[in-house]
């Protein structure tokens, strides 16, 4: 879900920061083997509260809670990127069953 924003401020290009909703963040990075990726930045990404970065760009906490900080180098190919894709696709999958599965 995108929020609207003023898209006119500078941005580093390879650094994305993506919420998925009803996830949370902590057990999708777990689940993620071979895949780096944080929470938030290297200074904030141990705190347990949400990225004051985010809330302040007018996510709720809890859409901060969800986010996955996704950052790409000279060395990210196109495949290996796909194959990211692929990996979250599944492990959502999987958590959205476990969850519907498990709560009563």
């Amino acid at each position: 879900m995108l929020k609207e924003c003023d898209w006119s401020f500078k941005r580093i290009y390879n650094v994305s920061n993506i919420y998925f909703p009803t996830v949370d963040a902590n057990v999708l990075i777990g689940r993620m083997k071979n895949v780096a990726v944080s929470k938030g930045s290297a200074c904030t990404a141990a705190l347990l509260e949400p990225s004051h970065v985010l809330v302040s760009m007018g996510l709720s906490n809890d859409d901060a809670f969800a986010s996955i900080r996704f950052s790409l180098g000279r060395f990210n190919t196109r495949e290996k990127i796909q194959n990211v894709f692929k990996i979250i696709t599944d492990q959502i999958k999987i958590l959205i069953w476990l969850f519907k599965h498990t709560t009563h």
